[in-house]
């Protein structure tokens, strides 16, 4: 809502922002119109003590974890972010997220080594197109 308000921002820095992702339309989706890459952002509701997530209940969080926010510069607007965002990555990621491990989406997912295999060819294979589609 208030981010997809900031389509034409982006859009005049090189990126698309659509609500729809695919079939979900539950993520908001900023994609880089000249590599393809994207990032997707997730919808919460406040229920109770926790932040519920639009898109699937594994991602629902402790409300506390985020309720204390601030105000950080972003792409020429202001936009509110949690202030201590370590208790929210020690829920998300446990306590080694300090240790990259690509293709890591959190404890609830799990973590296999195969499953990050086939997202590392698939993103490789996303930069090749893009090198390709782009020269």
């Amino acid at each position: 809502p208030k981010l997809v308000a900031l389509a034409p921002a982006f859009k005049a820095r090189g990126y698309t922002l659509t609500d729809s992702n695919g079939t979900t339309k539950l993520v908001i989706r900023i994609a880089n119109d000249r590599t393809g890459y994207f990032a997707d952002a997730y919808i919460y509701k406040a229920d109770g003590p926790m932040a519920r997530s639009t898109f699937r209940s594994v991602e629902d969080v402790p409300l506390a974890l985020v309720a204390d926010r601030t105000t950080v510069p972003f792409l020429g607007v202001t936009i509110r972010v949690p202030r201590d965002v370590e208790p929210l990555l020690l829920h998300r990621y446990g306590p080694s997220y300090r240790v990259p491990r690509r293709g890591d989406q959190g404890l609830a997912y799990g973590y296999s080594r195969l499953h990050t295999l086939v997202r590392i060819l698939e993103n490789n294979l996303l930069g090749i197109w893009s090198l390709v589609r782009f020269r």
